[in-house]
């Protein structure tokens, strides 16, 4: 029976490995020392195991997924500041040139308009002496 107890551990490490002791009186001994383990129970805690760190693994990534993220919001919101800072500096501008140009043109016409003078009846009136050294 002690070939039993030697397949069920591990021979390097004298640790006890997964499964159940099946020994006689031989092996009474190492039975008392070695803790029984149901293979069951061994392949449940690592598939416990293995989906801990699968679940830490996404906490992790999903953390450093937000962190880019509002890294790349902050970068964008920045751009958009500064691109509608300079759109309505050009607006200003633009609209004060206007302004100024509408200004400038519109005394030019109606300057124009007023400095004529017509040639009708009234400033026939204004020469009298031309009719008279016509007579």
């Amino acid at each position: 029976m002690y070939w039993q107890s030697l397949w069920f551990r591990s021979p390097a490490s004298a640790v006890p490995a997964a499964g159940l002791f099946f020994g006689g009186d031989a092996c009474a001994n190492e039975r008392d020392n070695v803790k029984e383990i149901s293979v069951a129970t061994v392949l449940k805690n690592a598939q416990q195991l293995a989906a801990l760190a699968v679940k830490e693994q996404r906490a992790r990534d999903g953390r450093l997924a937000m962190q880019e993220y509002e890294i790349e919001q902050l970068a964008v919101r920045a751009n958009t500041a500064r691109l509608r800072a300079l759109r309505l500096a050009k607006e200003a501008a633009d609209s004060q040139a206007a302004k100024t140009e509408a200004t400038d043109r519109q005394p030019a016409k109606t300057k124009a308009r007023k400095g004529r003078k017509s040639s009708s009846a009234p400033n026939a009136e204004a020469a009298p002496g031309l009719d008279a050294a016509a007579d």
